[in-house]
């Protein structure tokens, strides 16, 4: 009786460390995968966003000042026309990479990209003094990545900066595949000084010209006036060196 006993025992006891086992394997396994659907926010959404819809429970709205840019490739039509789809999206794939990673670098926020476009915010999202000669920053700095990505890739790209500064408001669009966007005039003038710029320049606004002026190693020239939406806007050039 006494062997049946301990017999019966160890095996409950065998059970009872199998389901243990079973169970710390799956706590792992969903703590594995709540990271991975951290990283795939966090890769998805600013972080402020993320973090404000945590807290509030639903969609956050943004309602901020700042400095926006967009940039994109000159003639990109024709060169996309030029060589095959493999190669294409491996040198935007490289351009956006070293785009993202002097974001990073200068404390920009990436919006989004949208063909050879590319989006991005500073001051929006979080507080900051500087947000236009940063992004100024950033634009003469992604000059510099089209040259390296020339020199790999033995091309003769070139790009438009354009930037301008006021109040945007953002939020989460969409229920699949859902992303962050900005509206306003801000951001349709800064896009508007990207189409009107030049190539190898920072296109910015007198918005973000008067807060970006005391910047003394920026040196800026008077371009031209503009007509955006009936209205006449100064805008100046900022040389890439």
């Amino acid at each position: 009786v006494s062997i049946v006993c301990n017999y019966m025992n160890e095996m409950r006891l065998r059970r009872m460390f199998i389901k243990l086992c079973d169970l710390k394997l799956a706590q792992d396994q969903l703590l594995r995968d709540q990271k991975r659907m951290q990283e795939l926010l966090t890769n998805s959404l600013p972080k402020v966003v993320i973090r404000q819809g945590q807290e509030q429970g639903e969609k956050p709205v943004i309602d901020g000042f700042g400095t926006i840019l967009f940039a994109d490739i000159v003639s990109f039509t024709v060169f996309s026309g030029s060589v095959d789809a493999v190669n294409l999206v491996k040198i935007l794939n490289r351009m956006f990479i070293l785009n993202d990673e002097l974001a990073a670098e200068l404390n920009v926020e990436k919006i989004k990209t949208l063909g050879d476009c590319y989006v991005a915010a500073t001051g929006v999202l979080s507080p900051m003094p500087d947000h236009a000669a940063q992004m100024i920053w950033m634009g003469l700095g992604m000059h510099k990545v089209m040259a390296q990505l020339n020199q790999e890739y033995g091309l003769s790209l070139r790009i438009r900066v354009g930037c301008n500064s006021g109040p945007v408001v953002g939020g989460v669009v969409g229920q699949r595949k859902f992303m962050f966007d900005i509206w306003g005039r801000t951001v349709d003038l800064a896009n508007f000084m990207e189409s009107e710029g030049v190539p190898e320049r920072v296109h910015v606004s007198e918005e973000t010209y008067l807060r970006a002026k005391k910047e003394s190693a920026l040196r800026f020239n008077k371009h031209k006036i503009n007509e955006f939406n009936g209205k006449n806007v100064q805008s100046y050039l900022v040389k890439y060196d």
